[in-house]
């Protein structure tokens, strides 16, 4: 889950080149698919509502074991179609490093997993627990 609150007006999810329509989640957990997302948007900019964005990170429709890419482009007004561009602040966190983390260990099962503005991180590891 991701706050988007701040100058985006909506978020466009593609994998592998494949863009995921919004509101794709399905109330079954074990029916979960990689690139699947809900956003829940507003439409006054100048609102202090949370903008949140939920996406699936699965690899039950993966065809085969390769680096999936997931790309996240914040949209400034749903008129326009303007992308932000954003450059990662930090450097590149691996998901399997401790280090990566603010309590100095990895996320385990159940945990809400919060990615942080500007960090640029690397998810390496073959499977993960259900966050």
């Amino acid at each position: 889950m991701h706050n988007f609150s701040d100058v985006r007006a909506a978020i466009n999810v593609t994998v592998d080149g494949v863009k995921w329509e919004n509101d794709t989640i399905p109330a079954a957990v074990a029916d979960y698919q990689i690139g699947q997302n809900l956003v829940r948007n507003i439409t006054d900019l100048n609102s202090t509502e949370e903008q949140l964005l939920k996406f699936v990170i699965s690899g039950k429709n993966v065809t085969h074991w390769k680096e999936t890419t997931m790309k996240f482009v914040g949209i400034r007004c749903f008129v326009c179609q303007e992308a932000i561009t954003a450059t990662p602040t930090g450097p590149e966190k691996f998901w399997s490093d401790p280090q990566s983390w603010p309590s100095g260990k990895l996320p385990v099962e159940g945990e809400d997993v919060h990615i942080e503005p500007g960090w640029n991180m690397t998810l390496d590891l073959a499977e993960t627990p259900i966050l």
